[in-house]
């Protein structure tokens, strides 16, 4: 079938096509009769008959040619100028009210009309709505769908109707939401199904939830203080699955929140608003920075999706505080490019710094540093090892209070300090490569240090002031996670059979054996990954039994999800195990050596305190089975 009669089919239908092609002799064009004009036939006598017959065969040919190309383009012309008109047959039309308030009930008319002077029939109307709106039907508002259709009747030539959808719209003041339509329809004397689209904007202008913040105008670097939130609605409808997010700025630690976040330390679920809803959420932090430094505190009312993580604001709100400028400035830093996150093992090196911010001269400054373990500041849980403490330019550490202190008597520039003048210390110590774990009390460390300065020669001119100032800064304690790995034959939870020592051309089984200790905080996402080489088999056991221990043949990867492993695993309670058996067949190459049994193997998990990545890894492990103390070094090679 060539495309043109395809293209009579697609118009018209197969039956009208072929009716149209049989009175047409099967062609298009039907039959046309070559007649030339007297004068070409007068020259024509005068020619030889070939001369004759090959002049007649040209303008036959030209003529044929000539008239085909009128054709082609005549058809190009005509089916472009018919498929670019479809779709006029109909019109659709969205009306809407431009601004809305975000939650109200409103109508949306959309009407429709049949302009051509045919019947159209299999009409359907397809509206598309915002995501998260609500449709009213029966006088009970449902979720909206994610498209809602409806069935019209054949529309006779110049017919007109409307569809009126009842809808709440929601999303946040100044978002611009849009509502999408779509006709179908098939005229009546074609196959062909034909559309035709409206959309229309909708400016959200008015959001009825409120949310704001109660701060101090002021607070000095490292001052504890109590912050609110308090929200409202003045919807006329709930709003469902309500949110409050705040967000923190920079330098500011999280300590309390009543009534506590659901979600880490800044997520709170409200449940339903319904009208007249009315909250408010308290919380307390330490907040640090510059002095004079705006700190900006954002709060927000919206919905989120706690598997996607995926937050949609409709209200929000700052409060803004600022850091006071103190007379005697104090401040502190850990030096390293990392976060402020402690690990075990770790050299921590601290830098305290110090500044006249007076116009006077300010005499016997003294500068103290306290480093101290939360959650029990008077734990002494011995995660800090005092011993390796080291205090630079004249620095002491004073063992009854727990300080490291620069004074004048041990240091002459704090003698005087001059107006604007600053200067700074430092000192360092190390942590333990396994912090001491002895019950509940060592879980969800912090190391807290405190920095304060004070003057005991006050000028005049300052009598009154209270010149001392402190500022606190808190690093979590990463937990310690070991990952280990052997290969076994003898001493293994699940039992082992062929040749041992391995020989060529026989097989032998072995175990995997997989084990995890964590310290101080609770894992997440724990899973451990690794693959066989192509020359090793599973054999399909595993121990202990329903462990999620799984193999894909496809791939040879070998995974083991865990999910969450809780803190002193494999120190006050016991260790995580998991195994599962291979086997061996090995080869003439095989002969002498000690083949490798498993590649390398990785954990990945979260820290769920300090919500930092974790990666650990065990080396391939081979024929050579140092972790089974029944086995002797004779038989870790494959024999012939």
């Amino acid at each position: 079938m060539s495309k043109l009669e395809e293209l009579e089919e697609e118009l018209y239908g197969r039956d009208e096509s072929r009716i149209l092609r049989r009175s047409q002799g099967g062609k298009l064009l039907g039959r046309i009769k070559t007649v030339l004009p007297p004068s070409w036939r007068e020259k024509e006598s005068k020619k030889s008959p070939g001369e004759a017959r090959a002049v007649d065969r040209f303008a036959a040919n030209f003529f044929w040619a000539a008239l085909i190309f009128i054709f082609i383009v005549g058809g190009s012309i005509f089916v472009f100028f018919y498929l670019s008109t479809r779709g006029e047959e109909a019109s659709l039309t969205i009306h809407g009210q431009g601004r809305i308030t975000a939650g109200e009930l409103m109508t949306v008319p959309i009407s429709y009309k049949n302009e051509s002077r045919t019947v159209l029939k299999e009409v359907e109307l397809s509206v598309v709505l915002p995501v998260g709106s609500l449709i009213r039907e029966e006088n009970i508002d449902k979720k909206s769908p994610a498209r809602i259709t409806r069935q019209i009747h054949d529309l006779s030539p110049g017919e007109e109707g409307v569809v009126e959808i009842k809808v709440r719209i929601f999303g946040r003041e100044g978002e611009e939401k849009i509502v999408s339509s779509a006709l179908l329809y098939r005229p009546e004397n074609l196959r062909a199904r034909f559309s035709v689209r409206a959309e229309e904007r909708f400016l959200i202008s008015r959001v009825p939830l409120v949310v704001s913040w109660t701060l101090p105008g002021v607070l000095s670097r490292g001052q504890e203080a109590i912050f609110s939130v308090h929200y409202a609605s003045n919807a006329e409808v709930p709003f469902e699955n309500m949110y409050l997010r705040l967000d923190y700025p920079p330098g500011f630690t999280f300590k309390k929140g009543s009534p506590p976040p659901k979600i880490g330390e800044n997520i709170w679920s409200l449940g339903t608003f319904n009208p007249g809803t009315s909250g408010e959420i308290s919380l307390g932090g330490v907040i640090s920075g510059g002095e004079g430094e705006i700190k900006a505190f954002k709060a927000g009312l919206g919905i989120l999706d706690e598997s996607t993580k995926e937050w949609n604001a409709y209200s929000e709100s700052v409060g803004e505080t600022k850091i006071a400028v103190t007379p005697l400035f104090v401040g502190a830093t850990l030096k390293r490019p990392t976060e402020n996150i402690i690990h075990p093992g770790d050299s921590l090196l601290f830098a305290v710094r110090y500044k006249n911010n007076t116009n006077f001269v300010l005499r016997n400054v003294s500068l103290r540093a306290f480093l101290e373990m939360l959650p029990f500041p008077d734990s002494s849980s011995g995660f800090l090892e005092k011993s390796s403490l080291s205090v630079d330019k004249g620095g002491v550490f004073n063992s009854s209070e727990g300080a490291v202190i620069w004074a004048p008597a041990n240091v002459e520039e704090l003698r005087e300090v001059a107006p604007g003048e600053e200067g700074d210390f430092s000192f360092s110590l190390h942590t333990k490569d396994r912090p001491p774990l002895r019950g509940e009390r060592d879980k969800n460390l912090s190391v807290r240090l405190r920095v304060k300065i004070d003057s005991v020669g006050i000028p005049p001119e300052l009598a009154g002031l209270d010149l001392a100032s402190e500022e606190i800064t808190e690093y979590k304690v990463g937990s310690l996670v070991l990952f280990g790995g052997r290969s076994l034959y003898r001493s293994s939870p699940i039992v082992n059979s062929g040749a041992f020592p391995p020989r060529v051309g026989e097989k032998t089984t072995y175990t995997v054996q997989w084990e995890v200790r964590n310290f101080t905080n609770d894992l997440r996402d724990v899973e451990i990954k690794t693959t066989l080489p192509p020359n090793i088999f599973w054999e399909s056991v595993t121990f202990p039994q329903g462990e999620k221990i799984t193999f894909e043949s496809s791939s040879g990867e070998i995974k083991w999800r865990i999910g969450e492993v809780k803190a002193a695993t494999g120190v006050l309670a016991p260790a995580l195990v998991g195994a599962f058996q291979v086997s061996l067949v090995p080869s003439e190459a095989d002969a002498g050596r000690a083949p490798t049994l498993l590649n390398d193997s990785v954990l990945g998990a979260t820290d769920l305190f300090t919500g930092e990545k974790i990666t650990k890894e065990v080396r391939a492990l081979t024929t050579e089975l140092r972790e089974d103390p029944t086995t002797t070094v004779n038989e870790w090679r494959v024999m012939k």
